[in-house]
């Protein structure tokens, strides 16, 4: 089963601003997460019940599944020592 993508606006505007190629290996993995949510290198996220990390290089996305509605949120995405700050 497929689940359903959605970004938050952050992570959107982070895809738009970043380049091509960047953008679609962060894609390519966000879509492999939609068809299995918790893959290889998957963290849980220190003091959140339900948001998970999964690496792409220096980059970070941020998501939290959604098992009963069948959907992901992309939370945040962005480089390693800036994706954890508020």
């Amino acid at each position: 089963m497929k689940l359903t993508i959605q970004y938050s606006n952050t992570a959107a505007r982070f895809l738009h601003k970043t380049n091509t190629e960047q953008a679609q290996r962060i894609i390519n993995k966000i879509e492999e997460l939609a068809r299995k949510p918790l893959i290889r290198g998957t963290k849980k996220i220190a003091g959140a019940d339900s948001i998970f990390r999964v690496r792409v290089g220096d980059y970070r996305i941020l998501y939290e599944v959604d098992f009963e509605a069948g959907a992901i949120d992309i939370v945040k995405i962005d480089r390693r020592d800036k994706v954890y700050r508020k």
